[in-house]
């Protein structure tokens, strides 16, 4: 990693910089125990880039490396957290999955922001993975409840390259799911 950019290797093994992401601007891309890795591939961050530059306005993430002590954390300490996705899809070093909050820009519509933000990336980049029902679904319940409403998370989406990991993960099962443009 240069200083003041992240970049990272893509899937056919050249090195991508990242043009508007930074680990001053944007250290949710690296691992937020306290260990600073960050290992996320350089496809997912010249997805971002030009998410970005479509969206024109700030693309936020709210996690994207995790370490395998602080994945095992997580899970270990609240197993059926809607924001603890398992960013499970990780091989080489290099994570594929990332967690972003909706823009602003997608919010004060008609329809859910999760919706907005899907269709939009859908329009731009139709391959990545995106999971967004269970966290809207959950995130509508707590608003919902006169007792949680304040706990209630940001609209979010997480978005993974699963499909890059073709025939390099062992899980069978787990390799035919993750297909180009699945949703859940």
């Amino acid at each position: 990693m240069k200083y003041g950019q992240y970049s990272s290797e893509l899937h056919d093994g050249t090195i991508y910089t990242a043009r508007w992401f930074a680990p001053e601007t944007d250290p949710e891309l690296m691992c937020r125990c306290g260990c600073r890795k960050f290992a996320i591939i350089g496809d997912m961050l010249m997805f971002l880039d030009e998410l970005r530059d479509a969206a024109e306005c700030p693309i936020w993430t709210t996690s994207g490396t995790r370490c395998r002590a602080h994945q095992e954390h997580l899970l270990q300490n609240n197993p059926n957290a809607v924001g603890n996705t398992p960013h499970e899809i990780q091989t080489d070093g290099l994570s594929y999955a990332i967690d972003s909050l909706v823009p602003e820009k997608f919010r004060n519509y008609s329809k859910q922001p999760e919706e907005l933000y899907r269709d939009f990336i859908r329009k731009h980049h139709p391959t990545v993975r995106i999971g967004w029902r269970k966290y809207m679904l959950y995130r509508l319940k707590l608003l919902d409840s006169p007792t949680h409403r304040t706990f209630a998370p940001q609209p979010f989406v997480h978005i993974d390259m699963a499909y890059l990991l073709e025939g390099r993960h062992m899980n069978p099962i787990k390799a035919a799911a993750w297909r180009p443009g699945v949703e859940w």
